[in-house]
């Protein structure tokens, strides 16, 4: 496990979008230039496991605060297939873990507070995408290895989804506007041409 040097950065690529690829993680596919302005960051921990000289496995962090109590993110984690189950996350986790505490972090945490602020698929979608990953995928394989190295859920957020083209408006919002505007509540889109007071 070492420090990742631009000569690395095509592989990381890859084996990020053959992830993506098989399905494995939500991430949207990545390329060069948005490697560079997401991930290449000057608060960012990049470190790659090697063997065989080749890529085994990536990972990546952010220490954006130098304040202890603000925990340091992880961000992805990525191992390729023919070195999983060989020890290779657990080690790039740990490496992580001490590159953290290097820095005087007291806490490692995979959230949506991560300001690296990835983009995400919504399962089950034509790649519809949202613009900040909210932590750890649970169906994804990250999800049991990171609570096997000593991590804990403490919160799970729910992302909803639904495809505006299937949305129609329920009959029953027009009996809710009605009573709403008895009252003197107005609830509808705004035009633009209402005198609300907003810019």
């Amino acid at each position: 496990v070492r420090e990742a040097v631009p000569a690395d950065f095509g592989a990381m690529i890859a084996l990020w979008n053959r992830s993506v690829e098989a399905g494995e993680v939500v991430y949207a596919p990545i390329d060069e230039a948005l490697f560079q302005a997401k991930l290449a960051r000057p608060d960012a921990i990049m470190l790659v496991a090697e063997a065989d000289g080749q890529l085994a496995g990536w990972i990546h962090g952010v220490a954006d605060s130098g304040h202890a109590d603000v925990p340091g993110y992880l961000t992805v984690i990525f191992v390729a297939k023919a070195f999983r189950r060989q020890g290779v996350g657990t080690a790039l986790l740990r490496a992580l873990e001490e590159s953290f505490r290097a820095l005087g972090k007291e806490m490692i945490a995979s959230s949506g507070n991560n300001p690296v602020r990835l983009r995400w698929c919504v399962p089950g979608t034509p790649s519809h995408d949202h613009n900040n990953a909210p932590g750890v995928d649970e169906e994804c394989a990250g999800y049991p290895f990171l609570i096997a190295n000593g991590l804990e859920p403490k919160f799970h957020e729910v992302a909803m989804y639904m495809n505006l083209a299937d949305y129609t408006w329920p009959k029953k919002m027009d009996d809710i506007r009605d009573k709403l505007l008895q009252e003197g509540i107005y609830v509808g889109r705004y035009d633009g041409a209402s005198e609300l007071g907003y810019d």
